[in-house]
């Protein structure tokens, strides 16, 4: 059976278009495989935790994709889409086949969607914690990714001060730690823009900040 996706959803920037791109661009692939056959297939996937099977649903119809969310194993969902045009356009704004290894080149875009699209990498590999040391709010991702988040919260957050960029294997981190500048950082990449965000972070956020007023 072949299904449909909106194979133009990437062409034109909005504050969803960024959201959904920076979420594929910190947890997605695409691949280009060659057939038995001869031709080649392109694919765009996604797996997450099975606890967040609702989120891979809202991307699956931003996408307008009429194909299923699949449950591989257990503890895991994942929406893989075959479609030359939407994997090319993916491509073209700087995600790479291989991007664990490769990296990513992050695109020129409006200035109205950079938080979206900071959102998005945020709830795709991000994460805010609190330990003996207080607080920590991290951004794990492919090489040029951290990097990009890092300058956009020195940019934007007044106390941000620096972020602690190290390689982990072929990925990289960027963290940031204390009580007096991780609120600010969060409440940034928390702030609503109007886009639909994954459950689980904001729930994070909530019990976290909570922990920290009371």
């Amino acid at each position: 059976m072949k299904y449909v996706v909106n194979s133009a959803a990437f062409l034109t920037w909005s504050k969803e278009m960024a959201y959904w791109l920076g979420f594929l661009f910190a947890d997605g692939c695409v691949f280009m495989r060659r057939r038995k056959t001869g031709t080649t297939e392109h694919l765009l996937q996604v797996k997450l935790r099975t606890g967040d099977t609702g989120h891979l649903h809202r991307c699956k119809d931003w996408l307008g994709y009429t194909g299923p969310v699949k449950h591989p194993t257990e503890a895991s969902a994942s929406l893989c889409i075959y479609n030359k045009d939407l994997v090319k356009s993916l491509v073209q704004l700087g995600m790479s086949y291989r991007k664990t290894y490769a990296g990513v080149t992050i695109p020129l875009m409006p200035a109205r969607c950079i938080l979206p699209f900071a959102q998005g990498a945020y709830d795709g590999n991000g994460s805010l914690s609190r330990d003996d040391d207080g607080l920590k709010i991290s951004l794990s991702g492919p090489a040029g990714l951290p990097q990009w988040f890092r300058v956009q919260v020195a940019t934007h957050v007044e106390l941000a001060r620096g972020g602690s960029l190290f390689k982990r294997g072929p990925m990289y981190d960027v963290a940031w730690h204390g009580d007096r500048q991780v609120p600010h950082i969060a409440s940034w990449v928390m702030h609503d823009t109007g886009v639909a965000r994954l459950p689980r972070v904001m729930h994070k956020y909530d019990a976290t900040m909570e922990v920290c007023h009371s």
